[in-house]
This record gives C-alpha cells, structure tokens and sequence, in this order.
C-alpha cells in the first residue's frame, strides 16, 4: 500500500517515470481505488484474526453477539459516511431521458438502411472534449449506447485522421457538409440541440431541411433531433 500510494502521489514515482521514461501514462491518482482496496482488505484480515482468537473459542455467547453487532454498526456506518452528502442523483429525470434516447435511437434505424453511417453534431472533441453550452462531455454516445445496427462519426481519437476528417466536414458549409457526407457514405445527420443556442440550431435545421428535402423526427425530451439524406 506504502508503494501505491508514492505512485499515485503528487510529485512521486508517477512524475518521476514521466520525466524520466515516459509521460505516456498518465492520471497515477486513479490508483486510489486500490488503495482503498488494500486498506479494506487489511481492515477485514485484521477483524478476522482477532474473531478467531479472541471470539470464536470464547465460551461467553454474549461476547459473539457483541462482536458481530459491532461489525455490522462498523459496516453500516462506513456505508453512510462513503456516500456523498447532496449529491444524490436525479434518478427520475435520468430515467425519463434514457428511454427517450433509446426510443429516438430505434425510430433512426428505423428510417435508414442497417448499418448505415450516421454522422453527428456538433464536432466534438473526444476523450475530453469538455461540455458545450448543455451538452456536457460524451452525451454523443448516446447513438452508440442504444444502436445494435448503425455506425456513428463521434468517439474518433482526436490527433488522428479520423478525428480530423469529422472536424473538417462539420466546419464546412450546410451545403457542402451534406454533399461530403453523402460522398463519404453517410445516410444522415443527428443533432445534439443541447450544444446550440436556439436560433443557432434553428438557422441549421432550416437550411438542412431545404437541402435535404427532408423532415426532422425529434426525441421525446426534445434534446436531439435527426435528418436523413
């Protein structure tokens, strides 16, 4: 644990192999989840080794049920103190929303031929892209989480040719941007609304509409909408 913990320590081993050998690796914090381990499974081996020589071959029952009382209070107690104070989640809205995705999700394979290419809006950075105006960081993955038939633009490494291309067509031009994608084998656009302002969104809808002489379908909780060429 003693060793964990100068790996995953500020200025410990962890920048000391980054500056040394690589700075590849990063985010050495997130071993702390095995520190936590350790310290658990150290706590349990001790509580283990005094029940059975202390407790276990004692012939006072009273003793036992102390014993076991105190572990469980010890359990329910670090059960309490683990969880977050006002962070519960908002389990209803979450709800509400995920099944929204998945209904819109399966109206699109729907509308389009099986594995077909969906490209997504607006351009967005992956890993990490951070949130933009509503949309927070991965809510693109929406497509991907509730698709068993389609392909999706987003979740492109950025740096890489993949990535480069997704910026370059959504940076272009309606007109242009659909024209591109259609060349590239794409089937249609999905919207993310929750990135745009509302007359940003609906100066790209309208010139969407008229150059596909399409109709958007919408999702239920009004966050994302789709065209298709």
């Amino acid at each position: 644990n003693i060793m964990l913990v100068l790996l995953g320590t500020t200025s410990g081993f962890g920048t000391m192999f980054a500056f040394l050998i690589s700075a590849q690796l990063r985010a050495y914090n997130r071993i702390s989840i095995f520190i936590a381990y350790v310290c658990i499974l150290a706590f349990a081996l001790s509580i283990d080794c005094l029940y059975k020589h202390h407790v276990k071959n004692n012939k006072r029952r009273a003793l036992r049920y102390v014993f076991a009382g105190a572990c469980s209070v010890l359990c329910i107690f670090s059960l309490y103190e683990g969880f977050p104070e006002g962070e519960i989640p908002d389990y209803e809205t979450n709800s509400v929303n995920y099944y929204s995705d998945a209904e819109f999700v399966q109206r699109i394979e729907a509308e389009v031929p099986e594995a077909s290419s969906i490209f997504q809006l607006p351009y967005h950075e992956y890993p990490e892209g951070g949130p933009v105006n509503d949309m927070n960081d991965y809510h693109l993955y929406v497509g991907y989480i509730h698709s068993d038939k389609l392909k999706w633009s987003y979740g492109g490494i950025k740096g890489r040719n993949g990535d480069s291309w997704n910026r370059n067509a959504a940076a272009l031009e309606p007109a242009d941007m659909v024209a591109e994608l259609k060349k590239a084998g794409f089937s249609g656009i999905y919207i993310d609304k929750r990135a745009y302002t509302g007359e940003e969104y609906k100066q790209l809808e309208g010139k969407l509409k008229e150059i596909t002489g399409q109709d958007f379908i919408y999702s239920d909780n009004g966050a994302l909408s789709f065209i298709k060429f």
